[in-house]
């Protein structure tokens, strides 16, 4: 099998360098005295747990990630429009508009204008993003802001 000398160079050169850590690296940890490391600085291992047993959580402190939302929309539209909602995680509020990556819910709303459903979203968010698209209207969905409390997401749209 022939090589060409030039990458093979190259490829040793590279992998010198890569693996040395560059130059003067571990000649920079031997500057530091004796005195400078054991002066004032409290050891770190009394003030930082060493395993997972030693963390102590917050008085309540919820582990949960995600949380559940029920998900209660009432539309005001007339009954039978053919429409479709959508919920957004993100949005802009100043331009009123949705990050259309962040939609958990997209559905044709039902022939009764109202909707149920249970979401788990993330455990942080203190509100949702709610459109409604009317086919026969493309260009004036109805938009809204919609604040989660205790656990319900409640809108009359």
């Amino acid at each position: 099998m022939k090589y060409d000398k030039t990458l093979l160079t190259a490829w040793v050169i590279f992998t010198l360098v890569g693996c040395s850590g560059g130059s003067g690296s571990n000649n920079d940890l031997s500057t530091i005295s004796s005195d400078e490391s054991s002066s004032s600085t409290p050891n770190v291992s009394e003030q930082n747990p060493t395993s997972s047993l030693d963390l102590v959580a917050p008085e309540g402190f919820n582990f949960n990630a995600t949380q559940q939302v029920q998900l209660q929309l009432s539309i005001s539209s007339p009954a039978g429009e053919q429409a479709y909602v959508s919920v957004f995680t993100q949005y802009d509020d100043t331009q009123q508009m949705a990050n259309y990556d962040t939609r958990v819910v997209m559905m044709p709303l039902p022939k009764s204008n109202q909707i149920e459903l249970n979401l788990n979203v993330p455990s942080y968010l203190e509100e949702l993003w709610v459109e409604v698209w009317y086919t026969d209207k493309p260009d004036s969905p109805i938009k809204a802001r919609v604040d989660i409390h205790n656990g319900i997401l409640l809108a009359d749209l």
